[in-house]
């Protein structure tokens, strides 16, 4: 697995577009997104119970702390 900070790198990455004003801007804000929409995401443990495991929010709210960073 990808440490918090590669996994940010990785995510900003995939929306910035140089050529574009505000780009990194933008590319966080995307990238931002993206992680909420994870975060808010159950992980289903089996059929009848979701659960989001602290180690796995833990992750995420690392990814988007180094997001911000960038």
């Amino acid at each position: 697995m990808k440490s918090p900070q590669e996994k940010a790198k990785e995510l900003v990455d995939l929306f910035y577009y140089p050529t574009l004003r505000w780009a990194l801007i933008h590319a966080k804000e995307c990238a931002l997104k993206c992680v909420d929409e994870i975060i808010n995401v159950d992980m289903l443990i089996n059929e009848d119970t979701y659960v989001m495991t602290p180690s796995y929010l833990q992750y995420w709210l690392e990814v988007k702390k180094e997001i911000e960073k960038l």
